[in-house]
């Protein structure tokens, strides 16, 4: 099983600039000592991965949430506030297969957000718990998240079409199957070479069955999820005491 914990890594320049221009070391009795380190992972191959990101759009909509206390909702002893606006969605979690293969073990993908599993085809209400001032707190923020899967595949007469995930009811399946199948199309280099000439139109099925059921078609997929209806909600007397708040969603990947 292969996990991926996505985050965000910023590097100093000056750091790797230092780096590349490493310092001589002198000793007036000509001696020296030093090791190099060597480290890694062990990778089992795989036919097919994936490639994973975080919205940019969605961090830095994330990082400027200041909440006016006045314009928060009573709800018995606790406070609710709009963190985005009703009706309003944001991309959140992309991901796309960097090549193609046939279904099987290890293709399809499986998505924890703060240790729930979002399915594609599916709404999920997700809450995770947020910190005041000081830390520990009731504070919590609440968001829906719509998952879709779209898988392109090549039959053995080289017949192409796609498909993805049926079941949503709350949301226009067809539009986020459309927006799963573009993640694919805008990265995935080889796709028009693959898939030449995919039709507008997919078929909704069971998409991550179709990648993890064995089978001689040609797959390659692409992932997409949005959030939306995101809320602050905790007891008014702690709002009250409160300047500053925040919130981390993590995000994990396996790929089966």
């Amino acid at each position: 099983m292969k996990k991926s914990l996505l985050a965000l890594t910023v590097l100093s320049t000056m750091t790797i600039a230092g780096a590349a221009n490493a310092a001589f070391t002198y000793d007036k009795l000509g001696q020296f000592n030093g090791t190099v380190d060597f480290k890694g992972r062990f990778i089992t191959a795989k036919t097919s991965t994936w490639a994973w990101q975080i919205s940019d759009a969605l961090k830095l909509f994330a990082a400027h949430q200041d909440i006016t206390k006045k314009h928060g909702k009573a709800n018995g002893s606790d406070t609710t506030f709009d963190v985005s606006k009703p009706g309003v969605t944001y991309t959140f979690l992309e991901g796309y297969m960097v090549g193609t293969s046939a279904g099987g073990t290890g293709i399809s993908p499986k998505v924890m957000i703060n240790g729930t599993e979002v399915a594609p085809g599916n709404q999920s209400a997700v809450f995770v718990k947020a910190n005041g001032d000081n830390g520990a707190s009731g504070l919590k923020l609440t968001f829906d998240l719509d998952t879709a899967l779209s898988v392109a595949k090549k039959d053995a007469s080289n017949a192409v079409s796609w498909v993805h995930d049926d079941g949503l009811t709350t949301t226009n399946a067809v539009d986020l199957g459309n927006k799963a199948l573009n993640v694919l199309k805008d990265n995935n280099l080889k796709i028009d070479a693959d898939f030449p000439s995919l039709p507008a139109t997919g078929t909704q099925v069971d998409a991550l069955s179709l990648l993890s059921t064995a089978g001689t078609d040609i797959l390659a997929g692409g992932w997409y999820t949005q959030i939306s209806n995101i809320q602050l909600t905790g007891p008014t007397a702690e709002i009250d005491s409160y300047t500053t708040w925040s919130a981390t969603i993590p995000v994990v990947v396996t790929q089966n």
